[in-house]
């Protein structure tokens, strides 16, 4: 028989104080909306930075990566300046900081000047989803906490859905500037609802804020910052191949296990990791690791079947799901069409979303109210951390994997073998009108060339389609691990 773990008893009128939870949860996903939708259009943007600043692609690429360490390294501390400062203070100050740095991302007349702007504005952005999250959780019944989940989901997964498209058209109709300045009627509007609508519950007002773990948040700044800069620019400088890489790894792998022996053995650390210990909240992290994206078509439909279905049943039909999808994607072929692809899309988005909530509700169903600042931290960092690993891992592979399947097609196709020299004369022969004949010997053999790494590139996307779909699979052992989570009642087994 599984286990069974009950919810806490519903504190969620302490939270409110007569708002409607769902003037909360607008607002709060609108600030999580805004942090979303600016790293999509940012890195859309990427390019034109480049251009405008007199910067290379490499260097304009530290836009991205200076954001992302800058919003790691605040997101797990994210509860400890919620009880030192109040957390709706604390919200409306980040997300007053990040409309303001976004002005002056905008406003940026150098590279050096944007990078400080990025680095304030990722600071900024880093504590918005922990604590709409924990917010958002706080602020509705047991009972009802799936359907604000599928809202708050679905607005940050439209958020990087939208981002590209808008980040293209402001770019290309008026400036990147642009892609920061929308961040500034949606950061004001996103301070009147919180002022307006978010108060803090009684156990933040009278909680004891504890000593700042300066030992804690100092191995955390490190490895937290050392982890993004190693995954954004490993690849650049053929990962271990590179003598700073190494280094930095070293130095990671060593401020990772103070950071953890550090947090394990202090009685009130920075990030508390025993909440680790909680059966489903370490499995929902495990998850949330393995995972790092989400989808739109399925939100209403979970919103309404969460609090009804043991979210361990939509967990598996969502991984389920979704491997067969990327199984089918690893069999695609250059004559696929885009309309053949459509369907697997949409069913995969369907897919995805039956893991996020599901996830969100099982990993918190048995934690207290005031556990759930501290767990939002954690668990945030997690999908952070999984999905950057998950983007540079792919990302190698794709590059490693085409050189492979390059060499191995040269190897089986030599050039002086006659089927190549077959394909190599109907090109010379295509092009021979153009270049004429005696010129249309290197064009053919860039043709050819060009078809080659077209054809490696399929297969390397094969390769990580494949393997993504193993992954799915052995989630589905994973899901399993959670305790049952009966919504509404009594708090048991908690700890």
């Amino acid at each position: 028989m599984a286990a069974t773990a009950t919810a806490p008893p519903d504190q969620s009128a302490q939270v409110t104080q007569g708002v409607n939870p769902w003037f909360i949860a607008a607002a709060v996903m609108l600030a999580t909306f805004m942090e979303v939708l600016d790293t999509a259009i940012a890195s859309v943007a990427l390019p034109y930075i480049a251009g405008s600043l007199s910067a290379t692609t490499d260097e304009a690429t530290w836009v991205l990566t200076s954001y992302l360490v800058a919003n790691a390294i605040v997101l797990p501390a994210s509860n400890w300046f919620s009880l030192r400062f109040g957390r709706k203070r604390f919200l409306m100050t980040c997300v007053a900081i990040f409309t303001a740095a976004s002005f002056a991302c905008g406003a940026a007349p150098t590279l050096a000047f944007l990078l400080i702007a990025r680095v304030i504005q990722g600071a900024g952005g880093g504590a918005l989803q922990p604590l709409s999250q924990a917010i958002l959780l706080e602020s509705f019944p047991p009972v009802k906490r799936g359907a604000a989940m599928a809202v708050f989901a679905f607005g940050v997964v439209v958020a990087p859905v939208l981002g590209p498209t808008l980040g293209g058209w402001l770019t290309d109709s008026y400036s990147w500037r642009y892609a920061f300045y929308i961040n500034i009627p949606i950061g004001m509007l996103a301070l009147f609802m919180i002022n307006r609508f978010i108060h803090d519950p009684p156990y933040i007002k009278n909680a004891r804020v504890p000593a700042f773990d300066n030992i804690g948040f100092g191995a955390l700044v490190v490895w937290t910052g050392l982890l993004q800069i190693i995954l954004d620019k490993g690849q650049e400088d053929d990962w271990f191949g590179a003598l700073w890489i190494r280094w930095a790894v070293f130095i990671l792998i060593t401020s990772f296990a103070v950071f953890v022996w550090h947090s394990w053995r202090k009685h009130e650390p920075m990030v508390d990791l025993k909440l680790l210990k909680n059966r489903n909240f370490g499995v929902g992290c495990a998850l949330i690791f393995l995972f790092g994206i989400g989808a739109i078509c399925g939100m209403p439909i979970i919103g309404y079947l969460s609090n009804k279905v043991d979210p361990r049943y939509l967990l598996t039909f969502g991984f389920f799901t979704f491997g067969l999808t990327t199984l089918y994607f690893g069999s695609m072929t250059l004559e696929i069409s885009p309309t053949t692809l459509l369907a697997p899309i949409l069913i995969t988005g369907f897919a995805l979303s039956f893991v996020f909530v599901p996830i969100n509700i099982a990993a918190y169903g048995t934690l207290r109210n005031q556990q759930i600042g501290n767990a939002s931290g954690l668990f945030n960092l997690m999908r952070n951390v999984g999905g950057s690993i998950g983007i540079s891992i792919a990302q190698t592979l794709l590059t490693r994997r085409t050189a492979v399947h390059q060499n191995e097609m040269l190897n089986s196709v030599p050039v002086t073998g006659q089927q190549f020299q077959n394909s190599l004369g109907a090109a010379q022969q295509s092009l021979s009108n153009p270049f004429g004949p005696a010129n249309s010997l290197h064009p053919a053999q860039a043709q050819l060339y060009g078809q080659l790494g077209v054809q490696a590139s399929l297969w390397s996307f094969v390769d990580v389609f494949r393997w993504l779909s193993l992954l799915s699979f052995l989630c589905l052992a994973v899901v399993w691990l959670f305790k049952k989570v009966r919504p509404g009642r009594a708090a048991a087994g908690a700890h």
